[in-house]
């Protein structure tokens, strides 16, 4: 009976092993090599990505071993740290002990603005360049106007950019190990060309704010100058303060706009002027003037035939 089962237990193996071959992982032994030179490729930092998975080793000699499962597509990427920017690329399939030879490569890092020297972020890229190792490269630049590409190849390449109706260029030789930094000028403005603000509706919310301040003002200012009549209906001065409004209280009606009519002018004033402007009789202005110089709201000061009228100190709350 045991001999029966065996055979048939081998048959659902194969056919597994068949069915799912990647389920077998396998050692490979793997030499790297320069595509140009072809000399071994020595002391470089290697990420190995495959299948989801990476896998990090320092290759000395140019050869190491590898894990990975039967048939992958391994991505190599390698970095010498004597160089600035990284080194050697290459996308291939892995099914033996084999030689990989690395494409030399490059690092680009760049920037696009405007003609006003604006950072242009989302501006759509697109790279020509003289050598194809299959990277690919980045659609768009990001938020803060950058882009930044590790592994380059070597040699030229143009670099185009475009934002709405702007567009620009430029050219630049990518060295092996190096860092090429470059900047992509636009030939027009962007800052009104922003996606998602609607400029007329800035416009008009604006203009809206702005007449909304000017009515406020407007008002206020209205507000304020009734706020500062008296009974009588003329303006007091805000030096006047609290003792002012006050005293004017108490006083009988020419006397108070005897004192008003000072005030509008300065605190100081002519006799005469007071008569032919509130048209006072001379002898009953001269009995106010006498009662509010009595009362210490006011001074007067003769010279000649011209009486000065000023208002006190002590009225005007400063002393």
């Amino acid at each position: 009976m045991g001999s029966q089962k065996t055979p048939r237990f081998m048959i659902y193996l194969l056919v597994l092993l068949f069915l799912f071959p990647s389920v077998l992982s396998a050692d490979y032994s793997i030499t790297l090599k320069d595509v140009n030179t072809k000399d071994t490729i020595k002391d470089l930092f290697l990420l190995i990505e495959h299948d989801g998975n990476d896998t990090n080793k320092f290759v000395g000699t140019g050869s190491f071993d590898l894990e990975i499962p039967e048939r992958s597509r391994v991505t190599l990427k390698g970095d010498n740290i004597s160089t600035l920017g990284k080194d050697y690329y290459r996308k291939t399939d892995i099914y033996q002990n084999t030689v990989v030879y690395m494409f030399p490569a490059g690092t680009m890092t760049g920037m696009v603005k405007d003609s006003l020297d604006n950072v242009v972020g989302s501006a759509d890229l697109k790279f020509e360049c003289s050598k194809d190792i299959g990277k690919e490269f980045p659609s768009q630049t990001d938020r803060f106007g950058s882009f930044t590409v590790e592994y380059a190849p070597t040699g030229m390449c143009r670099i185009y950019a475009s934002y709405h109706d702007g567009m620009g260029f430029t050219e630049t030789n990518i060295e092996h190990g190096s860092i090429a930094d470059i900047e992509i000028n636009l030939d027009r403005s962007i800052v009104s060309q922003r996606r998602g603000i609607n400029w007329i509706l800035v416009l008009s919310i604006s203009l809206i704010l702005l007449i909304a301040v000017v009515l406020l003002v407007i008002g206020l200012t209205v507000y304020f100058k009734r706020e500062g009549k008296t009974e009588s209906g003329h303006y007091t001065s805000d030096k006047s303060g609290r003792r002012s409004r006050d005293i004017i209280a108490t006083l009988d009606d020419k006397e108070k706009k005897v004192t008003e009519f000072i005030m509008e002018h300065d605190n100081h004033t002519m006799q005469s002027r007071i008569r032919h402007a509130l048209s006072i009789p001379r002898t009953t202005l001269s009995r106010v003037v006498t009662s509010l110089e009595r009362k210490k709201i006011i001074e007067v000061e003769k010279q000649g035939k011209t009486v000065k009228i000023r208002l006190t100190n002590w009225f005007l709350g400063k002393e």
